[in-house]
């Protein structure tokens, strides 16, 4: 015999209501290979016959090698297949391939084993890997991933953290905040502040505070005079410069600096100071004998 030759056939029949000449299904087997003294591969293949059809069409082959084909797109384990049927693949190294549609589907993968394709669905239930996943393809995933171990990273839906494909990282986009995870959840952002005295102040005074390289926000202003008494204040206003600390304007709304130390005395609205920009304070009204007015003022900063 040769390789491809025919050895034998298994044949299902049954009355049609005609003839016994249509086959159900039906087993052959082959010769597989080139045989030889004491040497003959073989191959068994299945076949059956579609609804409406009048011929076995081949639908599973077991190889010389012990290899098996399925012809059809897809095979399913019956109902009565345990909950979490298993195929292995290789016993030695033992991958698997989980489907179990009792619990949301999940696919496992373990053990060395590749995937090629698309992901498709409304949501993935997690990855997990012991070494490494590698993700070469562009590709939008709306649930979340979860790196767990010593280290774990985890980005949720929402404003949550990106990283371009710079390697840019962009941190919750709404609040520009960097948020930690320890025993408490702490905000990180960028606040700071300036602080300093001016003393006689006088109606006339406007006194330069600097020239910003970064752009910021006002916040809150506190200031407080000395003497500390009832009749004692000083009105303050915060002005922006331009580059050359020319064209003064105010960025808020004026500050009245009396005893009681508190933070915006006057109706405070977020005045920005843009950077390259010089910036001072202009000393308005003072009532009664002012020695000294302590000022803070409270910024956060657009740092890039």
């Amino acid at each position: 015999v040769l390789n491809g030759d025919e050895l034998g056939r298994i044949r299902f029949q049954a009355d049609d209501g005609v003839d016994y000449n249509t086959n159900a299904a039906e087993i052959s087997a082959e010769v597989d290979g080139t045989p030889g003294f004491n040497d003959m591969p073989g191959r068994l293949l299945f076949s059956t016959t579609a609804d409406g059809a009048s011929s076995v069409t081949e639908r599973m082959r077991i190889d010389s090698t012990g290899a098996v084909t399925i012809t059809s797109n897809s095979f399913t384990f019956g109902a009565n297949a345990a909950s979490n049927p298993t195929l292995t693949f290789d016993a030695d190294t033992d991958e698997t391939i989980i489907y179990d549609a009792i619990t949301d589907n999940r696919f496992e993968i373990s053990d060395d084993w590749f995937v090629t394709g698309d992901v498709d669905g409304t949501t993935i239930g997690g990855i997990t890997s012991a070494n490494l996943v590698d993700k070469s393809a562009a590709e939008a995933i709306t649930g979340a991933w979860d790196f767990g171990g010593a280290t774990s990273l985890e980005l949720p839906n929402g404003a949550a953290g990106t990283v371009d494909a710079a390697g840019e990282i962009t941190v919750d986009t709404t609040d520009d905040q960097l948020v930690y995870f320890g025993g408490a959840e702490r905000v990180i952002t960028y606040h700071e502040s300036i602080s300093f005295t001016l003393e006689t102040p006088a109606d006339v005074d406007n006194w330069l505070l600097g020239k910003r390289q970064d752009a910021i926000t006002i916040t809150d202003i506190h200031c407080i005079v000395d003497p500390a008494d009832a009749g004692e204040s000083v009105v303050i206003d915060v002005q922006e410069r331009d580059a050359t600390a020319d064209n003064p304007a105010t960025v808020d709304a004026t500050i009245t600096c009396d005893n009681d130390g508190a933070e915006d005395d006057g109706a405070l609205a977020n005045g920005t100071i843009d950077a390259g920009d010089w910036w001072s304070i202009d000393i308005g009204a003072v009532t009664g004998t002012v020695t000294q007015v302590a000022v803070s003022i409270y910024f956060t900063v657009d740092r890039e």
